[in-house]
Protein backbone atom coordinates (compact mmCIF):
# COMPACT_ATOMS: atom_id res chain seq x y z
CA UNK A 1 0.00 0.00 0.00
CA UNK A 2 1.61 3.63 -1.13
CA UNK A 3 1.24 5.89 2.00
CA UNK A 4 -0.74 9.30 1.41
CA UNK A 5 -1.69 12.64 2.64
CA UNK A 6 -4.94 13.60 2.19
CA UNK A 7 -7.01 17.05 2.18
CA UNK A 8 -10.36 18.29 2.64
CA UNK A 9 -11.54 21.51 2.67
CA UNK A 10 -14.83 23.23 2.79
CA UNK A 11 -15.87 27.44 3.30
CA UNK A 12 -19.61 27.02 4.41
CA UNK A 13 -21.54 24.36 6.36
CA UNK A 14 -24.65 24.53 4.01
CA UNK A 15 -22.05 23.83 1.23
CA UNK A 16 -22.81 20.07 -0.86
CA UNK A 17 -19.61 18.03 -0.13
CA UNK A 18 -18.99 18.35 3.47
CA UNK A 19 -15.48 16.96 5.18
CA UNK A 20 -17.00 14.35 6.41
CA UNK A 21 -18.31 13.26 2.59
CA UNK A 22 -14.86 14.13 0.92
CA UNK A 23 -13.29 11.74 4.09
CA UNK A 24 -15.49 8.79 2.71
CA UNK A 25 -14.58 9.37 -1.13
CA UNK A 26 -11.07 9.62 -0.61
CA UNK A 27 -11.02 6.39 1.72
CA UNK A 28 -13.09 4.54 -0.62
CA UNK A 29 -10.89 5.66 -3.53
CA UNK A 30 -7.13 5.27 -1.57
CA UNK A 31 -8.31 1.73 -0.85
CA UNK A 32 -9.51 0.82 -4.49
CA UNK A 33 -6.58 1.98 -5.70
CA UNK A 34 -3.87 0.57 -3.57
CA UNK A 35 -3.03 3.79 -0.91
CA UNK A 36 -3.28 4.06 2.35
CA UNK A 37 -3.59 7.37 4.19
CA UNK A 38 -1.64 7.97 7.20
CA UNK A 39 -2.48 11.23 7.64
CA UNK A 40 -5.70 13.80 6.98
CA UNK A 41 -5.66 17.63 6.87
CA UNK A 42 -9.09 19.27 6.84
CA UNK A 43 -9.97 22.77 6.93
CA UNK A 44 -13.07 24.82 7.12
CA UNK A 45 -11.95 28.03 5.55
CA UNK A 46 -12.12 30.14 2.50
CA UNK A 47 -10.42 28.37 -0.54
CA UNK A 48 -9.15 32.04 -1.39
CA UNK A 49 -7.09 32.78 1.86
CA UNK A 50 -4.44 30.30 2.41
CA UNK A 51 -3.47 32.52 5.73
CA UNK A 52 -6.69 30.99 7.72
CA UNK A 53 -6.35 27.39 6.29
CA UNK A 54 -3.83 26.00 8.79
CA UNK A 55 -4.05 22.34 8.13
CA UNK A 56 -2.62 23.53 4.12
CA UNK A 57 -0.17 25.52 5.07
CA UNK A 58 0.73 22.29 7.77
CA UNK A 59 0.27 19.88 5.01
CA UNK A 60 3.28 22.37 2.66
CA UNK A 61 5.38 22.45 5.71
CA UNK A 62 5.40 18.48 6.42
CA UNK A 63 5.82 17.72 2.61
CA UNK A 64 8.78 20.28 2.47
CA UNK A 65 10.75 18.86 5.05
CA UNK A 66 11.69 15.44 3.62
CA UNK A 67 12.84 14.15 7.48
CA UNK A 68 9.30 14.55 8.77
CA UNK A 69 6.77 13.70 5.89
CA UNK A 70 5.63 10.12 5.96
CA UNK A 71 4.42 10.42 2.45
CA UNK A 72 4.91 11.92 -1.34
CA UNK A 73 1.57 11.48 -2.77
CA UNK A 74 -1.90 14.30 -1.67
CA UNK A 75 -5.01 12.73 -2.54
CA UNK A 76 -7.38 16.20 -2.93
CA UNK A 77 -11.91 15.42 -3.98
CA UNK A 78 -10.97 18.10 -7.15
CA UNK A 79 -9.29 21.02 -7.81
CA UNK A 80 -11.69 23.63 -5.71
CA UNK A 81 -11.13 21.67 -2.36
CA UNK A 82 -7.34 21.88 -3.12
CA UNK A 83 -7.98 26.03 -3.56
CA UNK A 84 -9.74 28.28 -5.21
CA UNK A 85 -6.95 30.76 -5.11
CA UNK A 86 -6.08 32.81 -7.71
CA UNK A 87 -4.85 30.34 -10.79
CA UNK A 88 -1.29 31.11 -10.91
CA UNK A 89 -1.06 30.77 -6.64
CA UNK A 90 -3.11 27.36 -6.87
CA UNK A 91 -0.59 26.49 -9.63
CA UNK A 92 2.38 27.55 -7.71
CA UNK A 93 2.05 25.39 -4.43
CA UNK A 94 1.01 22.80 -6.25
CA UNK A 95 4.57 23.43 -8.39
CA UNK A 96 6.23 23.74 -4.81
CA UNK A 97 4.87 20.55 -3.60
CA UNK A 98 6.21 18.52 -6.88
CA UNK A 99 9.55 20.13 -6.54
CA UNK A 100 9.37 19.05 -2.90
CA UNK A 101 9.10 15.33 -4.75
CA UNK A 102 5.38 15.10 -3.51
CA UNK A 103 2.65 14.49 -6.27
CA UNK A 104 -1.16 15.51 -6.14
CA UNK A 105 -3.90 13.36 -7.08
CA UNK A 106 -7.38 14.78 -7.20
CA UNK A 107 -9.62 11.48 -7.22
CA UNK A 108 -12.79 13.19 -8.18
CA UNK A 109 -11.70 15.17 -11.01
CA UNK A 110 -11.73 13.48 -14.32
CA UNK A 111 -8.54 14.26 -16.66
CA UNK A 112 -6.82 16.32 -13.81
CA UNK A 113 -4.55 13.77 -13.63
CA UNK A 114 -3.26 13.12 -16.75
CA UNK A 115 0.23 13.66 -17.86
CA UNK A 116 1.52 16.29 -20.53
CA UNK A 117 -0.57 19.11 -21.88
CA UNK A 118 -3.69 18.01 -21.06
CA UNK A 119 -3.24 17.41 -17.56
CA UNK A 120 -1.89 21.13 -17.19
CA UNK A 121 -4.69 22.45 -19.92
CA UNK A 122 -7.64 21.15 -17.39
CA UNK A 123 -6.09 21.85 -14.23
CA UNK A 124 -5.58 25.70 -15.63
CA UNK A 125 -9.08 25.99 -16.18
CA UNK A 126 -10.46 24.25 -13.25
CA UNK A 127 -8.43 26.83 -11.13
CA UNK A 128 -9.84 29.54 -13.23
CA UNK A 129 -13.22 28.38 -12.92
CA UNK A 130 -12.96 27.74 -9.31
CA UNK A 131 -11.80 30.91 -8.49
CA UNK A 132 -14.14 32.71 -10.68
CA UNK A 133 -16.93 31.29 -8.41
CA UNK A 134 -15.30 32.26 -5.49
CA UNK A 135 -15.41 35.71 -6.43
CA UNK A 136 -18.62 35.86 -7.59
CA UNK A 137 -19.94 33.90 -4.74
CA UNK A 138 -18.58 36.71 -2.32
CA UNK A 139 -20.25 39.66 -4.40
CA UNK A 140 -23.21 37.96 -4.34
CA UNK A 141 -23.14 36.93 -0.58
CA UNK A 142 -22.18 40.70 -0.03
CA UNK A 143 -25.53 42.08 -2.20
CA UNK A 144 -27.49 39.77 -0.08
CA UNK A 145 -26.16 41.09 3.16
CA UNK A 146 -26.71 44.76 1.81
CA UNK A 147 -30.24 44.24 0.97
CA UNK A 148 -31.11 42.37 4.42
CA UNK A 149 -29.66 45.54 5.58
CA UNK A 150 -31.79 48.12 3.76
CA UNK A 151 -34.88 46.10 4.69
CA UNK A 152 -33.82 46.59 8.03
CA UNK A 153 -32.55 43.14 9.59
CA UNK A 154 -30.21 42.07 11.99
CA UNK A 155 -26.84 40.66 9.39
CA UNK A 156 -25.09 39.29 11.73
CA UNK A 157 -22.31 39.42 14.69
CA UNK A 158 -23.46 40.54 18.46
CA UNK A 159 -25.99 42.61 18.69
CA UNK A 160 -25.17 45.75 20.19
CA UNK A 161 -25.48 46.66 24.44
CA UNK A 162 -28.90 46.84 24.91
CA UNK A 163 -30.79 44.77 22.23
CA UNK A 164 -31.42 41.10 21.76
CA UNK A 165 -31.76 38.86 18.73
CA UNK A 166 -35.05 37.44 17.77
CA UNK A 167 -36.12 35.26 14.09
CA UNK A 168 -39.23 35.71 12.61
CA UNK A 169 -40.25 32.13 11.18
CA UNK A 170 -42.08 31.94 7.64
CA UNK A 171 -45.07 31.76 9.66
CA UNK A 172 -44.75 34.79 11.20
CA UNK A 173 -44.23 33.51 14.87
CA UNK A 174 -40.77 35.31 16.78
CA UNK A 175 -38.43 33.91 19.22
CA UNK A 176 -35.44 35.34 20.86
CA UNK A 177 -31.96 33.86 20.19
CA UNK A 178 -29.38 32.98 23.23
CA UNK A 179 -26.00 33.23 22.94
CA UNK A 180 -24.18 31.75 19.66
CA UNK A 181 -27.25 30.13 18.49
CA UNK A 182 -27.93 30.93 14.62
CA UNK A 183 -31.32 31.24 12.38
CA UNK A 184 -32.37 28.61 10.64
CA UNK A 185 -32.37 28.87 6.44
CA UNK A 186 -35.21 30.61 5.79
CA UNK A 187 -35.43 33.07 8.75
CA UNK A 188 -34.81 36.75 9.43
CA UNK A 189 -33.48 38.27 12.44
CA UNK A 190 -34.17 41.55 14.09
CA UNK A 191 -33.61 43.48 16.90
CA UNK A 192 -35.71 43.78 20.01
CA UNK A 193 -35.03 46.09 23.14
CA UNK A 194 -33.64 44.22 26.51
CA UNK A 195 -35.44 46.57 28.95
CA UNK A 196 -32.82 45.96 31.80
CA UNK A 197 -29.93 46.81 29.80
CA UNK A 198 -31.79 49.62 28.08
CA UNK A 199 -32.55 51.53 31.53
CA UNK A 200 -28.45 51.34 32.10
CA UNK A 201 -27.72 52.52 28.46
CA UNK A 202 -30.22 55.84 29.36
CA UNK A 203 -30.29 56.29 33.08
CA UNK A 204 -26.44 55.35 33.85
CA UNK A 205 -24.79 56.14 30.74
CA UNK A 206 -26.03 58.73 28.24
CA UNK A 207 -28.35 61.07 31.35
CA UNK A 208 -24.88 61.53 33.58
CA UNK A 209 -22.88 61.89 30.27
CA UNK A 210 -25.07 64.98 29.07
CA UNK A 211 -25.08 66.28 32.90
CA UNK A 212 -21.36 66.96 33.08
CA UNK A 213 -20.18 63.41 34.55
CA UNK A 214 -17.11 62.19 33.18
CA UNK A 215 -16.22 58.33 31.74
CA UNK A 216 -14.00 57.11 34.16
CA UNK A 217 -16.51 58.12 36.43
CA UNK A 218 -19.87 56.74 34.95
CA UNK A 219 -17.78 53.50 34.24
CA UNK A 220 -16.54 53.38 37.97
CA UNK A 221 -20.25 53.82 39.04
CA UNK A 222 -21.23 50.94 37.20
CA UNK A 223 -18.74 48.97 38.08
CA UNK A 224 -19.33 49.22 41.66
CA UNK A 225 -23.05 48.99 41.05
CA UNK A 226 -22.17 45.57 39.84
CA UNK A 227 -23.67 46.06 36.70
CA UNK A 228 -22.28 43.52 33.79
CA UNK A 229 -20.15 45.08 31.21
CA UNK A 230 -21.14 44.49 27.44
CA UNK A 231 -19.71 41.33 26.15
CA UNK A 232 -17.64 42.95 23.83
CA UNK A 233 -15.80 43.81 26.85
CA UNK A 234 -15.29 40.23 28.41
CA UNK A 235 -13.89 38.78 24.93
CA UNK A 236 -11.37 41.06 25.56
CA UNK A 237 -10.25 40.02 28.84
CA UNK A 238 -12.34 42.76 30.59
CA UNK A 239 -15.24 42.01 33.16
CA UNK A 240 -15.84 45.59 33.85
CA UNK A 241 -16.72 48.88 32.42
CA UNK A 242 -14.19 51.27 30.43
CA UNK A 243 -13.89 54.23 28.97
CA UNK A 244 -14.30 52.69 26.23
CA UNK A 245 -16.68 50.70 25.95
CA UNK A 246 -18.57 54.19 27.49
CA UNK A 247 -17.34 55.76 24.04
CA UNK A 248 -18.54 52.94 22.07
CA UNK A 249 -22.22 53.66 23.09
CA UNK A 250 -22.84 57.21 23.05
CA UNK A 251 -21.52 57.51 19.31
CA UNK A 252 -23.59 54.53 18.43
CA UNK A 253 -26.29 55.75 16.14
CA UNK A 254 -28.39 52.37 17.20
CA UNK A 255 -29.61 53.61 19.91
CA UNK A 256 -31.44 55.96 18.09
CA UNK A 257 -33.02 53.56 15.53
CA UNK A 258 -30.36 53.99 12.92
CA UNK A 259 -28.95 51.06 11.39
CA UNK A 260 -25.55 51.06 9.80
CA UNK A 261 -24.04 48.16 7.38
CA UNK A 262 -20.65 47.95 5.13
CA UNK A 263 -18.63 50.12 7.42
CA UNK A 264 -15.36 48.04 6.74
CA UNK A 265 -14.42 45.50 4.42
CA UNK A 266 -11.61 43.07 4.76
CA UNK A 267 -8.31 43.55 2.91
CA UNK A 268 -4.82 42.73 2.57
CA UNK A 269 -2.73 44.93 4.60
CA UNK A 270 1.08 44.11 3.92
CA UNK A 271 0.80 40.20 4.23
CA UNK A 272 -1.56 40.42 6.83
CA UNK A 273 -5.19 40.86 6.37
CA UNK A 274 -7.51 43.15 8.16
CA UNK A 275 -10.19 45.75 8.45
CA UNK A 276 -10.60 48.54 6.03
CA UNK A 277 -13.09 51.61 6.19
CA UNK A 278 -15.12 51.69 3.28
CA UNK A 279 -16.14 55.53 1.70
CA UNK A 280 -19.06 57.12 4.09
CA UNK A 281 -21.18 56.74 0.40
CA UNK A 282 -20.83 53.22 0.68
CA UNK A 283 -22.33 52.60 4.03
CA UNK A 284 -25.95 51.25 3.99
CA UNK A 285 -27.52 53.91 6.68
CA UNK A 286 -31.51 52.77 8.03
CA UNK A 287 -33.05 54.98 9.71
CA UNK A 288 -35.66 53.63 11.86
CA UNK A 289 -34.37 49.44 11.26
CA UNK A 290 -34.00 48.87 15.00
CA UNK A 291 -36.04 49.95 18.18
CA UNK A 292 -35.13 53.52 19.58
CA UNK A 293 -33.67 53.43 23.49
CA UNK A 294 -32.48 57.17 23.84
CA UNK A 295 -34.77 59.51 23.38
CA UNK A 296 -33.52 61.90 20.27
CA UNK A 297 -33.27 65.06 22.17
CA UNK A 298 -31.00 63.25 25.04
CA UNK A 299 -29.05 61.67 21.79
CA UNK A 300 -28.31 65.11 20.24
CA UNK A 301 -27.01 66.96 23.61
CA UNK A 302 -24.84 63.95 23.96
CA UNK A 303 -23.02 64.10 20.50
CA UNK A 304 -23.06 67.84 21.14
CA UNK A 305 -20.63 67.62 23.97
CA UNK A 306 -18.03 65.61 22.76
CA UNK A 307 -18.64 66.99 18.87
CA UNK A 308 -15.98 65.54 16.72
CA UNK A 309 -13.62 64.57 19.37
CA UNK A 310 -12.04 60.98 18.96
CA UNK A 311 -12.20 58.55 21.98
CA UNK A 312 -8.68 58.10 22.56
CA UNK A 313 -6.95 60.69 20.53
CA UNK A 314 -4.86 63.17 21.97
CA UNK A 315 -1.39 64.37 21.51
CA UNK A 316 1.46 63.01 19.69
CA UNK A 317 4.31 62.71 22.46
CA UNK A 318 6.92 64.18 19.93
CA UNK A 319 5.05 67.10 20.01
CA UNK A 320 6.47 70.43 22.28
CA UNK A 321 3.91 70.86 24.02
CA UNK A 322 3.77 71.07 27.74
CA UNK A 323 4.10 67.80 29.73
CA UNK A 324 4.00 65.81 26.35
CA UNK A 325 7.28 64.09 27.20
Amino acid sequence: MIPAYALYRRSRAHQDLSIAEQRDAARAWAAAHGYRIVREFADDASGLDTAKRREFLALLNICADRQRRQATTVLAYDVSRFSRLDPEEAGFHEYSLRRAGVTVIYTHEPGANEPGVAGHLIKSLKRAVAHDYSLKLSQVVQRGLRAHAERGHWTGGRPPYGYRRTVTAADGSQRVLNGGEWKARGQRVTLVIDPVEADVIVRRIFEPYVRGKGLASIAAALNEAAIRPPDSNQRRGSSAWTKGSLWSILRNAAYVGTATYGKARYSEIGKKRGKVRRPTGEWVIVEGAVPQIVPTELWHAAQAKHGTRRFGIGRPWHRPYLLSG
